[in-house]
């Protein structure tokens, strides 16, 4: 029945009240609030160059998946990280099987000093789907970075580009930086 209403399309029930009749109404959602926090296609393809980038770019996949050793997913028609990025797997934020987030000072010593990441640059996060990605955004974010941003489309995105369009990636076993202070 929700389907049918939210199709706009007139739905009429019965019920111990008599009939009632649903006007067709359309929703035209908008996001006014929390949108500084996600980064775009474009955003991201502004600030990647082909041997750099000029913003800090932070994958929170696995180390596999951000050297693209892991090439299972087939929903992407190249495999690595966005050139410039830095692997900091987002289970590297997490204690106790997951359940919660490891103390502040780990976390500064995680994103700050092995990391070497600065919290006054901007800094994107992002992952397969901006799932993990979101872990890794709230993090420095509830750390007090600056401006912080999550890539909504992140390796799904990105990983059905082109090169010859200016979407840079990298993809060999000694690519990029891989974080691994708390990995098991």
């Amino acid at each position: 029945m929700k389907s049918w209403a939210f199709s706009c399309i007139s739905v009429i029930t019965v019920s111990r009240l008599g009939t009632v009749r649903a006007r067709p109404r359309r929703f035209f959602p908008t996001l006014l609030r929390y949108t500084d926090v996600l980064a775009t296609r474009a955003r991201v393809a502004e600030r990647v160059h082909e041997d750099d980038a000029d913003v800090q770019l932070v994958d929170n996949r696995t180390p596999e998946e951000y050297r693209g050793k892991d090439d299972d997913d087939d929903r992407v028609t190249r495999h690595g990280h966005i050139t410039g990025a830095i692997n900091v797997d987002f289970t590297q934020n997490l204690v106790d099987d997951g359940a919660r987030l490891r103390s502040p000072a780990e976390l500064e010593r995680l994103w700050l000093e092995d990391a070497g990441l600065d919290p006054s640059e901007e800094t994107i996060s992002y992952c397969t789907t901006a799932v993990r990605g979101s872990v890794g955004w709230f993090v420095i974010e509830q750390l007090g970075w600056g401006e912080c941003r999550n890539y909504e489309g992140s390796w799904l995105d990105w990983g059905t580009l082109s090169e010859d369009d200016g979407y840079y990636d990298s993809a060999c076993a000694d690519s990029g930086t891989v974080i691994d202070t708390f990995a098991d």
